[in-house]
């Protein structure tokens, strides 16, 4: 598991748009210049301005999303955790969570982005940043529109998980225990 949060960046976006071409050229309502960067997320092309981050996207950003997304997965049964439990408890040391044993417990909005809620982590209880109870081996989603970002709460604290399946985690329906 990561303990460094890695920022999102428009070059990796399916929506930047570098043009390298040698005439200018019209598309999506604007005029492509070459060697300008331009954004086409929206529904006219946006071109980059000079004060523009470099990298990082920039707050204009048309799939950036104010107030961010916050969803918390818990274990969809009580089978699911002892198992969990358990596992962690024979390997010595936290297991990864599997989305197949979690299921949506709770969604609600923050003006925290991802990197702001990993740093004010070391300052303020999760108690503080967050306004539902999160227990032991939850992961808590913070999705600003641009990277998604899954935290593990452990017993030491909260660890990033780069690879936690929330789509299939949503999918999935709180078992009734019998």
């Amino acid at each position: 598991m990561r303990s460094k949060l890695l920022l999102p960046t428009c070059a990796g976006c399916e929506s930047y748009l570098l043009y390298d071409g040698r005439l200018p050229q019209k598309r999506n309502g604007a005029l492509l210049r070459p060697g300008n960067r331009y954004c086409l997320g929206g529904k006219k092309a946006i071109p980059f301005k000079s004060g523009d981050p470099k990298k990082c996207p920039p707050a204009w950003c048309p799939k950036r999303k104010v107030p961010c997304e916050v969803r918390v997965y818990g274990f969809k049964s009580t089978r699911d955790w002892y198992l969990h439990n358990r596992l962690c408890s024979d390997l010595g040391k936290e297991a990864l969570p599997e989305a197949f044993r979690y299921c949506l417990e709770g969604e609600f909005t923050t003006d925290l982005t991802p990197k702001q809620f990993w740093d004010k982590r070391k300052e303020k209880s999760l108690s503080e940043l967050l306004p539902v109870t999160v227990f032991d081996h939850w992961v808590i989603e913070i999705d600003d529109g641009l990277k998604p970002v899954c935290f593990y709460k452990t017993e030491k604290g909260l660890e990033i998980v780069p690879y936690f399946d929330t789509v299939r985690a949503r999918a999935n329906r709180k078992e009734e225990d019998t």
